[in-house]
């Protein structure tokens, strides 16, 4: 039986100095047959100058986008605590806030409710079916302001995945680093009806691009 990795033996720092190579820009482009480009122009699309980010990674999206403004508020949350320094001191020119959050949890800090919200290669990672894992738009939506938007992208199987990309997903959920085996699109948008009044789902390869508004 393989034994599961914690999120902080997944993004230490060793594998950090290599996320943006090895996911970003083979992974994406040649397994998931989702470009990373697709999703920065995703990302441009609906940034605002007061924007969260959940699930941080290495901060390449918001090192990368183009805010609407020169001086953007920009808030942090992650599990990890290694990705949130790695973020930090990325984009340390924004003067980023940061939390310390499990966002499948109740959100009990006072924090002042932001324009967006992204959530980039996040939900594959949560544990538990979809409609568990997914109130997790619960919980944001007390952090984000009447009218904003939550969007952000995730991986599921897809069957028409080459054989190379089924294996690394397997591997992935069996690790512990992926828990999306009965990830769907179908599942995302009943989840994306029931807490949002607009939802947007797009699939581009094994990601699907997502984003919901009250």
């Amino acid at each position: 039986m393989n034994k599961k990795l914690t999120q902080s033996q997944i993004y230490n720092e060793f594998m950090l100095k290599f996320y943006d190579l090895t996911v970003l820009q083979i992974s994406n482009q040649f397994i998931w047959r989702c470009p990373t480009k697709n999703l920065l122009d995703f990302f441009n699309k609906h940034i605002t100058s007061n924007h969260l980010d959940i699930g941080v990674g290495t901060g390449y999206y918001l090192d990368k986008c183009i805010f609407p403004s020169k001086n953007p508020r920009i808030g942090l949350m992650d599990i990890s605590s290694g990705s949130i320094k790695a973020t930090q001191k990325r984009i340390n020119r924004y003067s980023p806030e940061s939390y310390h959050q499990n966002i499948l949890e109740e959100i009990t800090a006072e924090i002042e409710p932001f324009q967006s919200i992204s959530m980039n290669y996040l939900i594959h990672c949560i544990p538990g079916n979809m409609d568990e894992k997914l109130k997790i738009f619960e919980n944001v939506q007390k952090i984000l302001l009447p009218h904003g938007i939550i969007f952000g992208s995730t991986l599921i199987f897809d069957e028409n995945q080459n054989r190379i990309a089924k294996k690394l997903m397997q591997k992935y959920n069996e690790k512990g680093i992926f828990y999306n085996y009965h990830d769907s699109k179908e599942g995302l948008e009943k989840n994306l009806a029931k807490y949002f009044n607009n939802f947007e789902t797009q699939k581009i390869g094994s990601a699907i691009l997502f984003l919901g508004q009250n």
